[in-house]
This record gives structure tokens, C-alpha cells and sequence, in this order.
């Protein structure tokens, strides 16, 4: 299957605007300031600026995510997107004939970002809950793994699902 992010384009804008690299607005470095953000991290202006997206333009990144997966789809690929924070985005997915998967990592929506405030209100088909501590990354992606793998072994049609 195809992986895509649905977030890619807020992250890229973002690090084009700000000329951050990718390794600070991915992993662990998102959450150190940064000189050129004035001293605030990334997660903090990623937040902002996706959440505005969302609330002014609450279309584009569903447009951007189909522009994205059609290649893929009317080839018959599977389409796998990551980082769904829209209902719009999930809807599309659906209307796609796909799937949502769930993670819920254990620690509950941090009512501070507004972005997880949006994904903990997509429905989900799947639920895959994240053990803590060591190994909590390759436990999701196996379990994840394990959903995607059983539905295309059941259904060769499923066509996209979404974390």
C-alpha cells in the first residue's frame, strides 16, 4: 500500500515559511523551541497554523489529500493516511470506501491542542490501543499492520484507511 500523511501539507508550509528542516517539525525536535519560532516550539506554530487551515479553509486539506491518493486509487493501490485530524478529511476517506483506524496512545486529548481536540471526534471503524513505554512505537505500527493486512486478505477492494 501507498502511506500518506494528511498533514504533509501544513508541515511542509510550514517549513517553507519559517525555513525550519523537516527533523524540526517531525519526532521529538517539534517540541524544542526554536530561535527562528522566536523561542516557541514547532508543535506550538503547527498547531496554530493547521488549526486556521482548518477553521478558514476547513476544505483544503481534504482536496490536497484527494489530489494526493488518486494516482494511487484509480491504479488499485491501497491508500494508507496518517495523521487524519478532520472530519472532512475521515468523511472522504469513508466516501472512498475506506476505513478508519484509531490509535488511542493512553494518554487521553490534550485539551491545549486543538488539532487532537479535532481527531479525538473522528468516528473510528478500528480502535488500536498503544501499550506505554518502551516499544509503544512498533506495537502501533504492527497493530496497524495487523488491521490494514486482515481487511485487504478479507476484501481486495479496500482502498484506503486512516490512523
Amino acid at each position: 500500500f501507498k502511506r500518506l500523511h494528511a498533514g504533509r501539507p501544513i508541515k511542509r508550509g510550514f517549513r517553507e515559511a519559517f525555513g525550519l528542516s523537516r527533523a524540526d517539525v517531525d519526532g521529538n525536535r517539534k517540541d524544542t523551541p526554536n530561535v527562528k519560532l522566536g523561542g516557541k516550539t514547532p508543535r506550538d506554530g503547527l498547531e496554530a497554523f493547521g488549526d486556521g487551515v482548518h477553521q478558514k479553509t476547513p476544505m483544503a486539506t481534504t482536496i490536497a489529500l484527494r489530489r494526493r491518493a488518486m494516482p494511487h486509487l484509480s491504479v488499485g493501490r491501497n491508500v494508507v493516511v496518517d495523521g487524519v485530524r478532520s472530519d472532512r478529511e475521515a468523511a472522504w476517506i469513508k466516501k472512498m470506501g475506506g476505513t478508519i483506524i484509531g490509535v488511542d496512545s493512553g494518554t487521553g486529548v490534550d485539551p491545549n491542542k486543538p488539532l487532537d481536540r479535532r481527531q479525538a471526534g473522528i468516528a473510528t471503524d478500528h480502535l488500536i490501543r498503544a501499550p506505554q513505554g518502551k516499544g509503544r512505537k512498533k506495537a502501533i505500527r504492527e497493530g496497524i499492520d495487523s488491521v490494514v493486512n486482515k481487511m485487504m486478505a478479507e476484501d481486495g477492494t479496500s482502498s484506503a484507511a486512516a490512523e
